[in-house]
């Protein structure tokens, strides 16, 4: 059977709903056990900065007040990095360019090393004439801003200031 996110299709979208709102997707099933709300337990299993939300949509909204089915299509994030070389660890690396021409597929595992995440990607998606959108980037594993881009014309990142 094809990934589900194979062609952009309501079946992706579905399973995007679903991913969101688990509690167990991001700390794992057995989180609540070995990490029974404790907040200063610092090991490693139960670094949650934030214990009382423990899916991605409540972690980013603060609460169950967004309606995942809201989310009506889904973003194209591809990269494109050109070859180069870094030094580390008293060596130097060459690093050959990256193309990733295809969309991330979040329900299939995607493994990009640190040279092809040091570039943003080309994030794109299918907007409406005439508006203006607004992209933020969120860790919510941190609770950290990653970025914010807004007056996003025609819906391509790179428009946006």
């Amino acid at each position: 059977a094809d990934p589900p996110c194979s062609s952009n299709s309501s079946r992706c979208l579905q399973v995007l709903r679903n991913y969101l709102t688990r509690t167990d997707w991001w700390f794992g099933d057995s989180y609540s056990t070995i990490c029974p709300g404790d907040p200063s337990d610092k090991t490693f299993p139960c670094m949650n900065v934030d214990m009382q939300h423990k899916s991605i949509i409540s972690r980013i909204f603060q609460g169950d007040s967004f309606d995942v089915n809201n989310i009506t299509q889904l973003l194209r994030v591809r990269f494109y990095v050109p070859a180069g070389s870094y030094r580390a660890c008293g060596r130097i690396f060459n690093v050959p360019s990256v193309s990733m021409d295809q969309d991330l597929d979040f329900s299939q595992r995607t493994v990009l090393d640190s040279w092809s995440l040091q570039k943003r990607p080309a994030i794109t998606w299918d907007a409406i004439p005439g508006v203006l959108y607004t992209l933020v980037a969120y860790n919510v594993d941190l609770l950290q801003l990653a970025g914010l881009w807004v007056n996003i014309k025609g819906g391509d990142s790179a428009l946006g200031y």
